[in-house]
């Protein structure tokens, strides 16, 4: 069974057949700068990590316990009712 392609947006489509048809050593330069790309770490929101980093030494410190896993579960199965 062949993978689904994904759909494509217009300039990919446009850009593709061009592309395929670089020099190898083209490629592979577009190829690395992508991949590096899509390494690297995404923006981070400074008030998400902000909120994050207060949650996290809240359970550390025992302001806030934390909820067991099969607790969450159970309350959103009953929430999805």
């Amino acid at each position: 069974m062949a993978a689904e392609t994904p759909e494509m947006s217009e300039v990919t489509t446009r850009l593709l057949p061009e592309l395929l048809a670089l020099p190898r050593a083209d490629q592979e330069y577009l190829f690395q700068q992508l991949s590096a790309a899509l390494d690297a770490e995404p923006d981070e929101d400074p008030e998400l990590v902000a909120e994050l980093d207060r949650r996290l030494e809240n359970y550390r410190t025992g302001r806030s316990p934390g909820v067991p896993a099969d607790e969450v579960f159970r309350r959103l199965r009953e929430a999805g009712r």
